[in-house]
């Protein structure tokens, strides 16, 4: 009954003489049970210690300190302060109009404008295009196309593959076969896509391969299945017919490649050059177009066709004092001459998108900041707006959006 004292105290003395030596370490053995009695500075602190002599800030601030207003920034004063977004800053940026719904479309107010992330813009009335699809495609668009075949849905492609479908009020990122640089054709009566080489065509609303090109496509425009014009980076021009490729001879210097090609019938279809310079391509050939001398020093800034499938151009030319003067040229043979007087548009915005509609004869033309004017048959213009904000309700999304799709 005696042994656990007499353990305990040799324990006690064990301590005692590694606490005399020199080299002993400063806590205690593992083993000990309880605190050694020589030590009692490891008690409990008084209620009210006195502060040490450098003291060190509380791990929690004070209730104070917690109140002001100006910590947060003196903590984060070394790291830049992400922007936070704004609704109004460039809430627009238009690239395209599509055609109206078939059936019922009596104007050109009734087109869809496009924006660069697929943004959607449906007529509101009062020359007015109310936001209807929030957009999220995570690369520019370049081209768009409604369905022929489901009209409540829209086609649309950047640069590169894929290309995307508005469906449902969500774009969708649509595979194809092939990869590679992506071209759309702008007009024509069959939409043609092609990703690199590889010619599609929508078939029964599906991208489906048709040919394939002598190279990268740079430009495709379709009258049918069996009726296409393939331009290619390394500058050539070709016709398909369904089985095979005639080359075309485009006259142009060597390197300079077509890069958009626009026709309402293969009579008369116009392609444009890296250079800028525009020919016109019939079923005879090709033929350079020249610009008259009152279109001295036009810059091109938007491509359409008018009313009667003459090529027209939307820019500004030089004016007598210097300052330049937004214009409409059209094609007049093979010559470009200045056709009307665009409306004037603010300092650093530029024309985006001409489209017109045949049955009335009007025409359509917007700027990149969303400024929309419509020129009547009788010449008279008229401005509208585009809203950029979404309708507050939440049924807002139509079929012809909100939630996104991405590439990457």
């Amino acid at each position: 009954m005696t042994r656990g004292p007499l353990v305990a105290a040799a324990g006690l003395s064990a301590l005692a003489l590694l606490a005399a030596l020199p080299s002993a370490p400063a806590e205690p053995p593992p083993g000990a049970l309880s605190p050694p009695p020589a030590r009692p500075a490891r008690a409990a602190p008084p209620a009210n210690p006195a502060p040490p002599a450098n003291p060190t800030p509380p791990a929690k601030p004070t209730p104070a300190k917690a109140t002001t207003p100006a910590r947060p920034t003196r903590a984060r004063a070394d790291a830049p302060r992400p922007a936070r977004p704004s609704a109004t800053a460039f809430p627009i940026d238009l690239v395209a109009a599509i055609a109206p719904e078939p059936g019922g479309s009596r104007s050109a107010t009734d087109a869809v404008l496009v924006g660069r992330s697929g943004q959607l813009y449906l007529p509101a009335g009062d020359l007015t295009w109310q936001r209807r699809a929030a957009g999220g495609i995570a690369v520019d668009v370049r081209a768009a196309w409604r369905s022929p075949d489901r009209p409540t849905e829209v086609l649309a492609a950047s640069r590169r593959a894929p290309p995307f479908r508005y469906r449902a009020a969500t774009w969708r990122a649509e595979p194809l076969t092939s990869r590679g640089a992506l071209t759309l054709s702008r007009t024509g009566a069959v939409p043609a896509l092609a990703a690199g080489r590889q010619i599609f065509l929508l078939d029964k609303n599906a991208w489906v391969r048709r040919a394939s090109a002598g190279g990268t496509v740079s430009a495709l425009w379709a009258a049918s299945p069996r009726s296409l014009l393939v331009a290619t980076r390394d500058g050539g021009l070709a016709r398909w017919d369904g089985r095979r490729f005639a080359s075309v001879r485009t006259r142009l210097a060597k390197g300079d490649r077509i890069e958009l090609l626009l026709g309402a019938s293969p009579r008369r279809v116009y392609a444009r050059a890296s250079s800028g310079a525009w020919i016109r391509v019939d079923r005879a050939g090709t033929a350079a177009m020249s610009l008259t001398p009152e279109l001295e020093g036009f810059d091109e800034d938007a491509a359409g066709l008018a009313p009667d499938g003459a090529l027209l151009l939307a820019g500004t030319r030089r004016a007598a004092d210097g300052s330049r003067a937004p214009v409409l040229a059209r094609a007049d043979g093979n010559r470009l001459v200045p056709w009307d007087a665009a409306p004037p548009i603010a300092a650093g915005d530029r024309f985006a998108v001409v489209w017109s509609h045949p049955p009335s004869g009007e025409i359509l033309i917007a700027t990149a900041s969303g400024a929309v004017h419509l020129r009547r048959k009788d010449g008279a213009w008229h401005s509208g707006r585009v809203l950029p904000e979404l309708p507050s309700s939440r049924g807002a999304a139509t079929a012809c959006g909100s939630a996104p799709a991405r590439a990457r």
